[in-house]
């Protein structure tokens, strides 16, 4: 089973209540079932980072939460756990929304045209990173404005 709902303890799975036979009865997940923490075996999906195997911990933002408030806490969390890794175990953060959205830029700007004229595009403009996490380049995407954003422009 793969809960889609928020848990925040085994007891929470247990008391799920699951319909039986015709849906018309509910039984306690944990009354006909044992409910543990354990790794899918045999995974399903093995996941490598740099050619290494890698356990990937994914971390959801709770409605209403600040996305880089969350950052700077998980960033906390890693520090504290990097503390207590065996020798040989690493922690990284390989992806991250709060990164992003403190390094993208969306804007209006105007460009030069070949002939001479200026028009106006939406730039979206990504940092790229090295494993360091250093910027080593950025990508842009850009597209023409909607013709209600260049009445506001």
């Amino acid at each position: 089973m793969e809960p889609s709902g928020n848990f925040n303890s085994l007891k929470d799975i247990e008391e799920t209540l699951i319909p039986v036979g015709n849906g018309s009865k509910l039984l306690y997940l944990g009354d006909i079932t044992t409910v543990k923490k354990d790794y899918i075996d045999p995974p399903k999906q093995l996941v490598t980072v740099n050619g290494q195997d890698a356990i990937s911990l994914h971390v959801s933002l709770k409605t209403g939460a600040n996305v880089i408030q969350l950052g700077q806490d998980l960033d906390v969390v890693i520090q504290d756990w990097k503390k207590r890794l065996p020798v040989g175990l690493e922690l990284k953060r390989l992806s991250s929304l709060d990164t992003y959205i403190d390094n993208k830029i969306n804007a209006y700007v105007v460009n030069l045209s070949k002939n001479g004229n200026y028009y106006w595009v939406f730039a979206n403009v990504t940092p790229s990173f090295d494993p360091n996490n250093n910027i080593i380049g950025f990508h842009s995407t850009r597209r023409r404005p909607s013709r209600k954003a260049l009445q506001i422009i």
